[in-house]
């Protein structure tokens, strides 16, 4: 019985300090999208809203995933990139702790390409179709696949619903071409 009250308490013991920093309610974080309508093809900017509920210092946590909802592909991590099936992103938010209840925004831009946000490169994310959109930050690169309300997600995002429409005109073939080479 000594053994399981010394196996408890060191578990315990190696827990609490990421419980303490994961405690459900402590961060809370909108998302809104820049434009929320889009054609195929074609990236929007994520704005994220941070915001500490709680009345000590919270460490802001640097990475994030997209979840998305759609009709045709249902729930999944948008692909971010690099290595097959990568899809956490490390964020640059403007500090890196917040103090009790403040709030910090985060955009993160097209910049102007066809790959930024890197969740864009997911072709998936750019099909015609209402797309629900969703990001889940965390505090570990490797967690994998984080789930809201799991121990490896920090914050989960209100949802914000991406209007996905087709391509007409000139605009059209340019996206045929696209997905006739493969690309996004």
């Amino acid at each position: 019985m000594q053994l399981l009250r010394i196996v408890t308490v060191a578990v315990f013991a190696a827990v609490w300090p990421l419980r303490a920093v994961l405690a459900s309610g402590e961060l809370s974080l909108s998302l809104s999208l820049e434009p929320n309508t889009t054609i195929a093809g074609i990236p929007v900017s994520l704005v994220l809203a941070l915001t500490n509920d709680s009345d000590a210092k919270q460490e802001i946590p640097p990475y994030a995933k997209l979840l998305v909802r759609n009709d045709q592909d249902g729930t999944f991590d948008a692909w971010s990139g690099g290595s097959a099936g990568n899809s956490v992103v490390s964020l640059e938010w403007p500090a890196t702790t917040l103090g009790p209840h403040q709030r910090v925004l985060l955009t993160i831009p097209t910049e102007g390409t066809l790959d930024h946000p890197r969740w864009f490169m997911d072709g998936r994310l750019t099909m015609p179709g209402l797309q629900q959109l969703q990001v889940v930050l965390g505090y570990e690169e490797s967690i994998g696949r984080w789930l809201p309300g799991s121990s490896g997600a920090a914050a989960v995002s209100s949802v914000a619903v991406l209007t996905v429409n087709e391509p007409k005109g000139e605009d059209k073939k340019v996206w045929e071409q696209i997905l006739v080479s493969g690309v996004n």
